[in-house]
């Protein structure tokens, strides 16, 4: 049985195409990587915008009951860091000022990402009117 590998070459826009999500004009530092999992695949998009496009990007999404603010957890207790190494960024979870949420686009009716089982959704309050978006889908 082999475990999960990185798909080479796929990055961001392969990541926001299988979440059939269009990263904000003024985004920057966007970044995108697929994972091939041995049951799941594992697509990580992440990028820093104007927190209002941050927001009406993640409404879009339309997160079950909201985003909510998390206490960060330490490094040592974080579940996601591996992946999000692999982009160069830290799991939102251990962040200061994060509001996450989730959706499960098939149990909303979302035909748009009607191949999607699963986003998490994490916003970073950057400071300056800026937000960083960390999306992790599973298919």
């Amino acid at each position: 049985m082999r475990g999960p590998v990185w798909v080479k070459d796929a990055g961001a826009p392969e990541a926001a195409g299988f979440m059939r999500v269009q990263v904000p004009g003024g985004a920057t530092e966007v970044k995108g990587a697929v994972q091939d999992g041995f049951q799941d695949s594992v697509y990580l998009l992440s990028f820093a915008a104007p927190t209002v496009d941050a927001e009406t990007f993640t409404a879009d999404l339309r997160p079950e009951g909201g985003l909510r603010a998390i206490t960060p957890v330490s490094s040592a207790d974080s579940v996601n860091a591996e992946l999000w190494a692999h982009v160069g960024l830290p799991d939102p979870a251990t962040q200061e000022r994060v509001r996450e949420g989730s959706v499960c686009p098939p149990c909303i009716g979302d035909g748009r990402r009607s191949k999607v089982q699963g986003i998490d959704i994490d916003v970073q309050d950057l400071g300056g009117g800026r937000s960083r978006v960390y999306l992790r889908a599973t298919s």
